[in-house]
């Protein structure tokens, strides 16, 4: 029967692809990927997380290392600033302003400790150095960087978004986009709530 009616099984088949195809959108954008909407309601991470939104306007967040000179990390985090959706990017540079600031001094132990978190930079020798050993800060008390010396940096990036919303998402993409043509893919990784997000919708598509 099967090969006697087999003009009608393929246009059933054939129908059934369409109307697949025309609800497809439809069920991926249905599918709640907000990870944190699971958690307990008195579970630490939500009560965290309502912190975090309700004090700091801070939604969603993207934890990115990167691999490149100062030249082109302060130019990727000036670019994802600039984003729609993006309310923060903070690297070794918001450090710096307390050296600006007069908070601490380039040698300070503290200081060093904590600059270390954003940037291996001082490990790798890519800040200069005067004939007695002494960092080099410029006139704004930044450190003086060696053209092209590249050194590996941390980046927080925080949305306006809940982590795992299709405006997330896509202000996700549009961050990888910006690090792609500034460092080149293979010179960054990226974590976080709506990295994992991501991963779990392109799964999910691809399925």
């Amino acid at each position: 029967n099967i090969v006697k009616f087999r003009y009608v099984f393929l246009a059933v088949f054939i129908a059934l692809v369409v109307v697949s195809v025309i609800l497809l959108p439809k069920m991926i954008n249905s599918v709640n990927y907000d990870l944190t909407s699971y958690l307990p309601d008195d579970y630490e991470t939500s009560k965290g997380y309502e912190f975090l939104s309700e004090t700091f306007n801070i939604h969603g967040d993207v934890e990115i290392g990167v691999t490149a000179t100062r030249a082109e990390i302060k130019q990727a985090a000036d670019e994802i600033t600039g984003l729609n959706g993006v309310t923060s990017a903070i690297w070794a540079q918001y450090m710096e302003m307390l050296l600006d600031l007069g908070v601490y001094s380039p040698e300070d132990g503290e200081f060093l400790k904590m600059y270390s978190i954003f940037t291996d930079a001082l490990d790798k020798g890519a800040v200069q150095k005067d004939a007695e050993g002494n960092t080099v800060l410029d006139e704004n008390g930044n450190f003086v960087y060696i053209d092209g010396k590249e050194c590996n940096w941390a980046l927080l990036v925080t949305l306006e978004y809940p982590p795992s919303s299709q405006e997330a998402i896509s202000v996700f993409r549009e961050i990888e986009g910006v690090l792609d043509g500034i460092v080149g893919d293979g010179n960054y990784s990226m974590s976080g709530m709506t990295e994992q997000a991501n991963a779990l919708y392109e799964t999910v598509f691809d399925e």
